[in-house]
């Protein structure tokens, strides 16, 4: 999906902002969504088409934003924070609502419908997509342990499940496969050795999905995607702020935001080529570990505890089996800025879980401890 500055402009023009757009441009470098920023008197918004490729309910994504940040905003006033820094604020549309609907808005003005929304831009903080220190590790962890305490209270099934399936692994497995087996792009043959190593793991992918369904695992309100670049921290603090891209908030559980956020600890980015590069930290995933811990500790059962070290590995493995099948179809899902992206992005998640392999034991060592 590609939007133009002009379709950007005619959106803004329906946003509440409280002043006229001065500027708006292009901003950050998401997989997903179209994002621009917003510059007004003295303030910045933060304006984005949603991907209705990926986001098929667009209203179903912006309820669950809507409910997860007024929530998120209760408790943050209730326990003396600062609700203009700690979570995302919409914007409401002329008509009241969070959602701004154009048609005919795409590159040549088509009869194609966007859907557009608009955040506040909170000032003097950013993302990174590489660990900046320990204290960015300690930041990062507490943002992610508050964010499942605020949300422990909120009723699950107040959520939508704005992509179906999005963590089931075993489901994203049979696409793997079906996406090796027909081959559609003829990439097969250039990465067997990938397909076999995701071949040889498939067996241990079901243990979230398996307890969540017996229900020895809570289903939780969860982000569903903590990578570093998700995570706010304050550029003159370096305090932890909040969790920003919010499409995927919906029914889950903690693990998957626990492991996917360990994930992006690597020493590399998830796309780095040079593999000795990428190595699996174990101080960075202790100083995590302890900070998410001290915040959320206490709400999680001694299941989902236990099962810490394993969700790192996990959510891992399951990015990458993502990155390789959308390489063999094609590269249909994610943006890719290079040819064999994807490829390179599913093999150095997979460098990744053979060092996580190789430390199990001194991650459980560690978990352990901190309890």
């Amino acid at each position: 999906m590609t939007v133009t500055l002009a379709c950007a402009t005619e959106a803004a023009a329906g946003f509440r902002f409280g002043s006229s757009p001065l500027k708006i441009r292009p901003f950050g470098q998401g997989h997903i969504n179209e994002t621009f920023l917003v510059s007004g008197k003295g303030n910045g918004f933060v304006l984005q088409c949603i991907n209705t490729t990926v986001f098929l309910q667009p209203e179903r994504v912006m309820d669950n934003i809507a409910a997860v940040t007024t929530h998120s905003k209760t408790r943050i006033l209730a326990a003396g924070g600062d609700v203009r820094r700690e979570t995302l604020a919409l914007i409401s549309t002329h008509q009241g609502g969070y959602l701004h609907k154009i048609p005919g808005s795409g590159d040549d003005r088509t009869n194609t419908e966007t859907f557009w929304r608009a955040y506040h831009y909170i000032n003097n903080a950013r993302s990174y997509g590489t660990v900046q220190g320990e204290a960015h590790v300690m930041a990062v962890g507490k943002v992610v342990g508050n964010f499942l305490r605020r949300l422990e209270d909120m009723p699950v099934a107040q959520l939508h499940e704005t992509i179906p399936n999005f963590h089931n692994t075993p489901k994203r497995m049979d696409d793997f496969k079906n996406a090796a087996q027909y081959d559609t792009a003829g990439r097969a043959n250039q990465c067997r050795a990938e397909i076999d190593f995701v071949l040889a793991r498939a067996k241990h992918a079901s243990r979230i999905t398996s307890g969540l369904a017996n229900g020895s695992i809570p289903q939780r309100a969860s982000h569903n995607d903590t990578k570093l670049d998700n995570v706010l921290v304050d550029v003159v603090s370096g305090a932890g702020l909040c969790l920003v891209d919010l499409d995927t908030v919906m029914p889950g559980s903690a693990l998957y935001d626990f492991g996917d956020c360990v994930r992006s600890l690597a020493t590399a980015r998830e796309d780095e080529i040079d593999l000795s590069l990428v190595h699996f930290d174990l101080r960075r995933f202790e100083v995590f570990c302890a900070a998410y811990l001290s915040a959320a500790g206490d709400i999680l059962t001694p299941i989902e505890k236990h099962l810490l070290p394993y969700s790192a590995w996990l959510m891992t493995f399951e990015c990458g089996l993502r990155f390789l099948a959308d390489h063999l179809n094609g590269d249909v899902y994610f943006k890719i800025r290079r040819p064999n992206h994807n490829l390179q992005r599913a093999r150095n998640q997979f460098h990744h879980i053979t060092q996580i392999e190789a430390s199990a034991g001194h991650l459980e060592a560690i978990v352990a401890g901190l309890l």
